[in-house]
């Protein structure tokens, strides 16, 4: 009985000690992630309007519940790249074989992202600081009237996408939301400098029954509450509550909508956009919780005050993941001071003209300002007849593929089989790229303004040196508006038919790598592979040249746009249509708009400033990332050179000393020492002290780089001084890795002399040295022969008793 005593009484010692150990490591991890340095600080406000009892449900969220859970659950975040960027080459030969043959992998948009890309953190991460605040009633009552007067009721015979009544343009709500962040402005700036970049997301929680009462009121609005659903719209599209706004905020509406939305595609790991459809729970329902008469539940979404709470938080890691520190498409996004985009449009039929029928030149250039932030843009426009040009058609034809895929029909919600022929895009602006007379031959034409000299003269073949002050960035455009408007997927084997249904990559109008973008215009109605509601989105993509062209020159610039990120759980990227709404070029479910002041952008063209922030920011992480790499490369190749000659096999260094002295007998058969060490050490220790100084200089210069990173606003002159500094470090660090690596040539060239001269020479090594070589073999002979020997010796042993044996039979068979 004492012993199981004794037993018990060890076990829970031991039980405690080991809660105590995890306990002490989990403390361990959250000071690691607390004091993880050399991060940038983000501010974001989390706005509450309509939390503290006064709006829909009169449901109260105390702010200091939802901030402490986001402290708590999210403080750091991490920005990946995806792809390799062409504009940054390694010195070494086998990598640089790779680069060339995956060239055309940096050029993949939409679905044909590699599944072996594998997304790599970029140098700096960021730390976030939450600002939760809940608006006073004041506030919501404001908006509430903004909703009464702006609200537009949908006519009956109007089709509708989700059972919605009510439509409101989000363009006049926006300076209510940028007055609202300006009110909680020095709440969010209390511990911190004024220099802290702040973003927000908005939650809104408006009540319906004060907002149906003030219409019947003031509007003779005789809509029912039971029936009642509000939804927002943009450029007179339908919007998802979730919206994206043109400044630096996104806005929640928990009482509109709710709306689904998404693809129609069957679900598959090859494709990014076969996942991430919105349904009506993807945001909080308060309905769920607050059942009222009239009223019937969806789901269990919203069961409980925890996850109406942690449905909120989920959201805003979602904002910050997808939005407002979204991943970089490419590991390095190039600085030019200098970018000439000559839009080359060209097109089967001359009945048109598209510069001024189909494209919105002013937004172009307006946007294209502000995703070049670092660069002076320039644009040249020249349209072209596609049959005079035979390489640009065959490059057309020869991309042209075909594919199998199973989609859903959002009416029945079946899925059917279909077949369809597309553009790959890979294939196309590769071939276009290697077309060298498209800006040479007359493709720009002597009646619009020719390329500067300066930018003719661009040396592209040193893509890694940033001594290249200029760039041209072609938009080529394929217009097909003689082809035939057939709104069925037609099987005729006819080619315009064939043209009239084609798409980029599969889905899209749109592809770009950071070398060219390529749109398709085509005069052809057709439900795309998205839907809204029950209404699939009905696209023409001869309408929606003008957002496919903003939206190129953003993926250039390394933006993903918001609906993928980098997933490290999952290693690949994710892809969530949430916030595909709002001030976004990459809205994939802007449909074909009877709206004739609409017709230019096809949806919205404009970006938001949170996208240009991105640009900006992730410019200038990886302009110093890629310094950072060239140091690392130089650091390699003196690192390699050193252990070649200086280092023994057992990782000692090795000395000047005769070979029949020192060092081990592996090093004098196989790493015979150069006669000129002292000179090598000589060089090596020169480089080191070259690299550490030049280290320190970039330091010095890149100090300042940060404080940028935390402005409100970049001036023209803070933007001067950053691209001067940038170019200025990248200059100085390919310089040195020129200088290392030509100085390493040199040296091994002399040393290869060297070591044959110290091969042949017979004073070298003495006797013993000279001749090891040969003592070594006639040593192995010997032993060989010895154990050759001493085995025919023992075969003889063993055939022995066998003799005698047949001796002793022998001699019975006599005896008998």
């Amino acid at each position: 009985m004492k012993l199981l005593s004794i037993l018990i009484y060890i076990i829970i010692l031991f039980l405690i000690l080991f809660i105590n150990v995890n306990n002490s490591q989990d403390q361990e991890e959250d000071i690691i992630a607390e004091e993880e340095p050399n991060g940038i600080p983000i501010n974001l406000n989390v706005i509450l309007i309509g939390f503290d009892g006064n709006g829909a449900f009169e449901y109260n969220l105390p702010p200091e519940t939802l901030n402490d859970l986001l402290v708590e659950t999210y403080p750091i975040h991490y920005v990946h790249s995806i792809f390799d960027s062409n504009y940054l080459k390694p010195y070494n030969k086998d990598d640089d074989e790779d680069n060339e043959d995956n060239s055309g992998k940096n050029g993949d948009n939409n679905d044909d992202i590699e599944k072996d890309s594998i997304g790599k953190r970029l140098i700096s991460h960021y730390d976030l600081k939450y600002n939760v605040v809940s608006s006073n009633r004041i506030s919501l009552d404001l908006y509430e009237q903004l909703l009464q007067i702006n609200m537009k009721p949908i006519e009956s015979t109007t089709a509708k996408h989700d059972s919605e009544t009510h439509l409101v343009a989000i363009e006049v709500l926006e300076s209510y939301f940028d007055n609202e962040i300006s009110k909680i402005k020095p709440m969010s700036s209390n511990n911190n400098n004024n220099s802290d970049r702040d973003y927000s997301i908005i939650f809104i929680n408006p009540s319906k029954e004060r907002i149906l009462a003030g219409r019947a009121l003031n509007n003779n609005d005789k809509t029912q509450l039971s029936e009642f659903k509000y939804q927002y719209s943009k450029n007179g599209q339908i919007t998802s509550p979730c919206w994206i706004g043109s400044s630096r905020f996104i806005v929640v509406d928990l009482s509109a909508g709710p709306l689904r939305y998404g693809t129609t595609l069957h679900k598959s790991s090859d494709e990014y956009y076969s996942e991430g459809s919105i349904g009506h729970d993807s945001i909080p329902r308060l309905i769920e919780f607050f059942l009222k008469d009239g009223y019937t539940g969806t789901s269990i979404q919203g069961a409980s005050p925890i996850e109406i709470i942690s449905h909120m938080s989920s959201l805003v890691i979602s904002s910050i993941k997808n939005v407002f520190l979204q991943d970089c498409k490419f590991n390095y996004i190039p600085l030019f001071q200098k970018i000439l985009i000559p839009i080359l449009i060209f097109k089967d039929s001359s009945d048109i003209n598209v510069q001024k029928d189909l494209l919105d030149i002013e937004l172009i250039k307006r946007q294209a300002k502000k995703v070049f932030p670092f660069s002076t843009v320039e644009f040249i426009f020249a349209e072209h007849s596609i049959h005079e040009h035979k390489h640009i058609s065959m490059a057309f034809s020869k991309s042209i593929k075909s594919h199998s895929s199973f989609e859903m029909n959002p009416t029945n919600g079946k899925f059917y089989s279909v077949r369809k022929n597309y553009l790959d895009s890979k294939e196309l602006l590769l071939s276009l790229k290697q077309e060298d007379d498209i800006l040479a031959s007359g493709l720009i034409g002597d009646d619009v303004s020719q390329i500067p000299i300066s930018l003719k003269v661009s040396n592209n073949k040193n893509r890694n040196s940033p001594s290249q002050k200029s760039k041209i960035l072609p938009v080529y455009i394929f217009t097909l508006t003689s082809s035939p408007n057939n709104d069925n997927n037609s099987n005729n084997t006819n080619t315009n038919t064939n043209n009239s249904n084609l798409l980029l990559d599969k889905y899209h109008s749109y592809a770009s790598n950071q070398d060219a973008i390529v749109v398709l215009m085509s005069n052809h109605t057709y439900n795309s592979t998205f839907y809204k509601g029950n209404l699939p989105v009905q696209v023409n993509s001869l309408y929606s040249g003008t957002r496919n062209i903003i939206a190129g020159l953003g993926s250039s610039q390394g933006l993903l746009g918001p609906t993928l990120h980098y997933s490290e759980s999952h290693n690949r990227l994710v892809n969530n249509f949430l916030w595909s709404f709002g001030s976004s070029p990459w809205n994939l479910f802007h449909g074909r708009s009877n709206d004739v002041s609409n017709a230019f952008t096809g949806g919205s063209g404009d970006i938001s400033q949170i996208f240009i922030d991105a640009i900006i920011r992730n410019t200038i992480i990886t302009s110093i990332q890629s310094s950072e790499h060239n140091l690392n490369l130089a650091l390699n190749e003196i690192t390699k050179f050193s252990s070649k000659y200086l280092i023994d096999s057992l990782g000692f260094e090795i000395e000047d000393i005769s070979l029949n002295k020192g060092n081990f007998i592996i090093d004098r058969l196989y790493h015979t020492p150069p006669s000129k060490l002292p000179i090598l050490k000589s060089i090596v220790q020169r480089l080191h002290n070259d690299l550490e100084q030049i280290t320190n200089e970039i330091t010095n210069q890149i100090k300042s780089i940060p404080s940028y990173l935390n402005s409100k606003e970049l001036t023209s002159s803070q933007k001067d001084k950053i691209s001067q500094d940038l170019i200025m470090v990248a200059t100085q660090v390919v310089g040195f890795l020129d200088y290392v690596h030509k100085e390493i040539s040199n040296v091994e060239t002399q040393l290869l002399c060297c070591a044959i001269t110290h091969g042949n020479s017979n004073k070298s090594g003495g006797f013993f040295g000279n001749n090891l070589n040969i003592i070594v073999v006639v040593v192995a002979i010997i032993i060989t022969a010895i154990v050759i020997k001493i085995a025919n010796e023992q075969i003889s042993n063993d055939k022995k008793p066998l003799l005698i044996n047949r001796n002793r039979n022998r001699s019975k068979v006599n005896t008998n």
